[in-house]
Parts: structure tokens; sequence; C-alpha cells
């Protein structure tokens, strides 16, 4: 039983190797250049695109860094024009959002919360629930 899971937790750790450390932590660092390489590899931008990103990740660390007071932080109702905007943004809000519709709608947290009641009433039995369960 733990072999599978075992393979699997090895599995994504061998396919998360070649990603690199994060763009904003290494700007937060001071690495600016590092963060570029990371921003280009990441998002596949042209060199100078990466390091113009890069740039606009290093003001909040070097605000910090001087002692002054950061900018106080935008409701998440702001920030979404500019998720908007972005089509691999608006793609996956689009996803993410109906995904979650559709789970509501369909009403499965429902028949999950009360499997093992109805598989029994019908005559299935506990093992159909467990069977339902661990099929989700």
């Amino acid at each position: 039983c733990l072999l599978p899971a075992a393979a699997l937790e090895s599995a994504m750790l061998f396919l998360s190797l070649p990603l690199p450390e994060s763009p904003r932590w290494l700007a937060l660092r001071g690495r600016e250049g590092d963060a570029a390489d990371a921003l280009e590899q990441l998002l596949r931008l042209e060199p100078k695109d990466a390091a113009r990103q890069a740039k606009e990740l290093m003001p909040a660390q070097s605000a910090r860094a001087r002692g002054e007071p950061e900018p106080e932080p935008e409701s998440p109702l702001a920030v979404l024009p500019q998720l908007w905007s972005n089509q691999v943004y608006r793609d996956a809000l689009v996803i993410g959002c109906g995904l979650v519709l559709f789970q509501q709608l369909s009403g499965q947290p429902s028949v999950l919360y009360y499997a093992n009641r109805l598989l029994e009433s019908v005559g299935l039995g506990f093992v159909a629930a467990v069977g339902v369960g661990g099929f989700k």
C-alpha cells in the first residue's frame, strides 16, 4: 500500500528537480540576475523581458532594506483586472472557478457526505460506500 505512494512521491520529486528557484525569492535576496534567469526559464521570456520583470520584483526588497514602510497591500478585488487581462491567468481562473462551481452544483460533496447511508439504504452496504470514497 505504501509502495505506490512512495513511487508517486519519488516521481514528483524527480520531475521537480529541473525547476528553478522562485524568482520572487531570488529577488527578495538581491539576486536580480538569478531572478531574471528563473523568469526566463519558467515563463519562456526573452532575456530583455525577463530582466525587466526581475527589476520590477526588486523595489519591494530595497524599500524593506532601507527601512521604509511597505506600501499598503491591494485589495484582492483590485488585482482581478490585472489577472483577467493576462490570457494564461484568465484561463486558469475560468477553469478553476468552473470546476468549483460544477462540483457544488452537481451535489458531489453532499453525495459523498451521505454515501454510507445512501448506499446502505439501497442494499449495497458499507463496502460500496468505501469504494465510492476510494474512487473519488
